[in-house]
């Protein structure tokens, strides 16, 4: 975001109410101290902000507690899964009260009561919120990538799988997930040490690194257990994938030298669109195609 050059977006039905708000803006705008130019978009209804959203990056949400299609503390809920992208700021009447402190509590970064709204209230406010959503963000990606790897940990994956799945649903998007498993990581450990145990995790994230893109979300959920969730125009067939997983990780054999066996078994889910199915379901189901795929290379059953 250019400080000096913020966008909002106004989440108002009410015309009154949305042309105050405007003029605190063009104040803003024109006042020499504040050192920022707001940019404002208006949408009317709930529906509408989600759809805008899906389209745009506004640097700030304006959101008005009581719109046609959604009102009180459930606006909050269902704009829940913005709020990790966007900061948001309610403005609500002076007896919603209650509704903003348990907006605080869903994280909201703010609230400004109508009525109330001054140029410089409303400067701080969007100059705190975007601050304060930084900073949060920052923590929270360091509480959620695996430390040895560099991939997503298991909360990060889960977190951003959800929001990939409920994007995918609005959006009309395919998803499919990968389950990866590295084989004989208990031998890898017991005979060679778990430098080299360490050593093995890393090649494989190597690997999923190599084999996907960076807006697809790579995971190590476990022990020796990693996760790739794939969305959009990133998907591939299944022979791709395991074409192209093949040839990096005999890549990576060749520029890491290592004394054990380094080998993989993956499986792949695809969802139908209609399917309606939770991350937890597609994880269970990536991971019975991934012992599939190791119980042949053994020539067993499961």
């Amino acid at each position: 975001m250019n400080r000096e050059n913020i966008r909002l977006l106004l989440v108002e039905d009410n015309a009154d109410d949305a042309l105050l708000l405007e003029e605190n803006v063009s104040e803003i705008n024109s006042g020499e101290i504040y050192g920022c130019r707001f940019d404002i978009d208006r949408v009317e209804s709930l529906s509408a902000a989600r759809s805008f959203l899906d389209e745009h990056d506004p640097d700030v949400v304006l959101l008005d507690l009581a719109l046609p299609d959604s009102t009180g503390i459930e606006t909050v809920y269902k704009f829940e899964p913005y709020l990790a992208e966007t900061p948001v700021i309610i403005l609500t009447g002076l007896t919603d009260s209650t509704a903003a402190v348990k907006s605080i509590r869903q994280g909201i970064q703010d609230y400004l009561v109508k009525g109330m709204i001054t140029p410089d209230s409303l400067f701080r406010s969007v100059l705190y919120a975007v601050e304060r959503h930084k900073m949060v963000t920052v923590i929270q990606s360091l509480a959620m990538v695996d430390e040895l790897t560099g991939l997503y940990n298991r909360r990060g994956f889960l977190k951003l799988a959800r929001h990939n799945m409920n994007l995918a649903k609005r959006k009309g998007f395919n998803v499919s997930l990968l389950f990866a498993d590295l084989d004989d990581m208990k031998t890898i450990n017991d005979r060679w040490g778990h430098k080299e145990g360490d050593r093995a995790l890393v090649m494989a994230a190597q690997v999923l690194k190599r084999s996907f893109r960076e807006s697809d979300i790579a995971a190590r959920i476990g022990g020796d257990e990693f996760v790739v969730m794939s969305s959009g125009s990133s998907l591939c067939s299944d022979e791709v994938i395991k074409s192209r997983i093949t040839k990096n990780i005999e890549d990576v054999k060749k520029s890491e030298p290592h004394s054990f066996d380094f080998l993989i078994s993956f499986g792949v889910i695809n969802p139908e669109p209609g399917d309606n199915l939770h991350i937890e379901q597609l994880l269970e189901a990536a991971d019975g195609r991934m012992y599939d795929e190791k119980n042949r290379k053994k020539g067993g059953s499961r």
